[in-house]
């Protein structure tokens, strides 16, 4: 008898979220692994690549930014905590909130690193 599997929740957010970065990391690598095999390399083999390696940036700053807030909704709901537990969870949760913007920027540069390899392609 197979167990139900649970599809709701912040728990299963998250988990589906990793499990989606996990499997465009996969493909990513499968296709610059497989990008230009056996003859000179050429740009246009790394455009799909770069689209999925783009769409993991965007994922994991989606991932990153859910757990800040997830941190965010903790600090409220528990304000009568320890005050030093309290600033470290307000510092991670300003530290995710950085490196999600990062991870942004990070997508948009690669955005520019596609459209390259496209302009390249023609």
């Amino acid at each position: 008898m197979a167990i139900a599997r649970d599809t709701s929740g912040r728990v299963v957010t998250v988990r589906d979220m990793l499990d989606g970065i996990s499997t465009s990391l996969k493909y990513t690598n499968y296709q610059l692994d497989t990008a230009g095999v056996g003859h000179e390399p050429h740009p246009w083999n790394w455009t799909e690549a770069a689209g999925h390696f783009r769409s993991v940036v965007t994922k994991e700053a989606e991932l990153a930014e859910h757990i800040a807030r997830t941190i965010d909704r903790w600090v409220k709901a528990n304000s009568d905590t320890d005050a030093a537990n309290l600033a470290a969870m307000r510092a991670a949760s300003k530290d995710l909130k950085a490196a999600a913007r990062s991870l942004v920027n990070l997508g948009k540069k690669m955005r520019n690193v596609q459209a390259c390899l496209d302009v390249t392609q023609s």
